[in-house]
């Protein structure tokens, strides 16, 4: 009896998914000639899409620092560029995550640079770099966390009390970073309101570890 419930739900799916044929409204590229621009996010406005990528030309974008910036695009509901702008330094930056929340935005990025937008402290090499942004798309808080040396940024979320919880991969110990267990740890950390480090967590073993994305669960 249960394989035939199996057949049957699968079948029911599959004439389903057939069934419905998407259809493009709209579509329109937004790049530059020498860039990769890879799309890191994407979330809706009050007139339209703000979009997260990169780019690492200097092509008159505004607030271009050099050597690789966070690049936002805002389009209208018809996907018409009506804004951009650049967030980063002189050094390599570049967008992982784009949330919104309550007309205000959060960007995961990573960054070597220490001068530009920049302005918290680098603790070396490549850093987690979480951006806070109000609705008119200006900082309002900014700040770097990790190691001496290279971290690579994977996912955030932002939390009721209005803070963020973001986890991604370290490789060196030092800095906000307590414990390194092996080759490569998840590191997880939370912050308050205004970027402040509450706590940070190394999870991991004595070899290479990874970690993909996290959600908020009934228990925070």
């Amino acid at each position: 009896m249960k394989r035939r419930i199996l057949v049957l739900l699968i079948a029911f799916v599959l004439v389903e998914s057939y069934g419905q044929t998407p259809t493009i409204k709209w579509q329109n590229c937004y790049g530059t000639q020498n860039t990769w621009n890879t799309g890191r996010g994407i979330v809706e406005t009050e007139n339209g899409y703000l979009i997260a990528t990169g780019i690492n030309d200097d092509v008159g974008a505004p607030n271009y620092h050099g050597g690789g910036d966070i690049w936002l695009i805002e389009t209208d509901t018809l996907g018409n560029k009506i804004w951009e702008s650049c967030y980063g330094g002189s050094e390599s930056d570049g967008a992982y995550k784009l949330i919104s929340r309550n007309d205000q935005y959060y960007i995961l990025a990573a960054t070597q640079s220490t001068d530009g937008d920049v302005q918290s402290n680098n603790n070396g090499g490549l850093d987690y770099w979480v951006i806070k942004l109000d609705s008119e798309r200006e900082i309002i808080w900014e700040k770097c966390y990790g190691s001496p040396g290279n971290e690579a940024p994977r996912d955030m979320i932002v939390t009721p009390d209005g803070g963020v919880v973001v986890m991604g991969r370290i490789f060196n110990s030092g800095g906000d970073v307590s414990v390194l267990y092996g080759s490569n740890d998840v590191w997880m950390f939370k912050t308050d309101s205004l970027g402040n480090l509450e706590w940070e967590k190394t999870l991991g073993n004595q070899w290479n570890d990874n970690g993909v994305s996290i959600m908020l669960n009934s228990e925070g």
